[in-house]
């Protein structure tokens, strides 16, 4: 048993919530029930660079090692990091992610290549996901059309 003791110091315990949502962490309420996820800072002018953009990623995929849940933004970026580090996650098993949950619009679908591509690294995301937080009544109807995922597991914020 004395073996084991070296290995057991490094398992940490997921706690609590985090989120990439941080234009809502300057609500009280919110800013006590989620820890904001490292991640660089945006313009609204430029959006991330590539750089910027795998460093989100990389704060995602950290962040599932330390939380329990995740509140995540789906339409940041060109390469929509938090979609990718997700689909990264999918193919955890179950008992090491953490609780996912997607919140924001339904983006808009690409064309030729890139919406194989798209189609197919959701429908892997999807697995790791546990609800779907749409921002309005047609986003609700219209997101399944767009991304061809079956099952019912999104609500309206």
């Amino acid at each position: 048993m004395r073996r084991w003791l070296p290995v057991l110091n490094h398992i940490t315990r997921r706690t609590g919530c985090g989120t990439s949502l941080d234009y809502l962490l300057g609500i009280p309420e919110f800013a006590a029930m989620f820890s904001k996820i490292a991640m660089p800072p945006w313009r609204y002018e430029t959006g991330y660079n590539l750089r910027g953009e795998l460093a989100l990623l990389w704060g995602v995929l950290q962040a599932a090692t330390r939380y329990e849940g995740l509140l995540l933004f789906t339409g940041r970026g060109r390469f929509k990091p938090e979609v990718l580090a997700v689909f990264l996650l999918s193919f955890l098993p179950r008992r090491w992610r953490p609780i996912i949950v997607f919140c924001g619009e339904a983006w808009e679908p690409n064309s030729g290549w890139r919406a194989v591509v798209d189609r197919i690294i959701v429908r892997f995301a999807d697995r790791a996901i546990s609800r779907y937080v749409l921002l309005s009544s047609d986003e609700q109807r219209l997101f399944p059309l767009i991304s061809a995922l079956k099952r019912q597991r999104r609500s309206k914020l």
